[in-house]
């Protein structure tokens, strides 16, 4: 899911008169704010069975080839998961509750775990804590950028009026 900003015009004019460290500064630091209360949120609706999944919840910048976008992705890190699952593997191989299988390499007891839990199995129901994080949190995040950009702006412009 992705959102668009608009209606900053005014804002981000301001925002031109900037240097371009400052600038990349202040986008950074207003989107990664917004995109920490959505993964707060998500944390708060994953059900929890180990707690692992929970506290997977990560936020990642992204690089784009479009250098003018900022991209943040909240997303459980499967490495995480699948250094879990890898010891609970190992611990029911050591157990004797599953033996070990001859090409272990292969991980096969590895699987989205996460996106079973958000969109559901055919075994069980879907969870859906990240769509409903994002539904709760998304047009507020929205908001909250935008204000965090003004506040932000307004006061790296007054830092460069001192400085002058």
């Amino acid at each position: 899911m992705t959102s668009d900003i608009v209606g900053l015009n005014g804002t981000l004019d301001a925002m031109k008169a900037l240097p371009l460290e400052i600038q990349e500064k202040i986008l950074k630091s207003a989107t990664r704010q917004s995109a920490t209360d959505i993964a707060k949120a998500a944390k708060q609706f994953v059900p929890k069975d180990t707690g692992i999944l929970k506290k997977s919840i990560g936020i990642q910048k992204r690089r784009t080839k479009d250098k003018n976008i900022l991209k943040f992705t909240i997303a459980p890190r499967t490495k995480m998961i699948h250094k879990y699952q890898d010891k609970l593997q190992a611990k029911r191989i050591a157990e004797g509750t599953i033996r070990k299988s001859k090409d272990q390499r292969k991980r096969s007891h590895r699987f989205n775990y996460a996106a079973q839990v958000e969109f559901g199995s055919s075994t069980n129901a879907p969870a859906a804590f990240m769509t409903k994080a994002y539904e709760l949190e998304g047009p507020h995040s929205i908001n909250n950028i935008k204000n965090a950009l003004t506040k932000k702006i307004d006061k790296a412009i007054q830092k460069v009026k001192k400085s002058w």
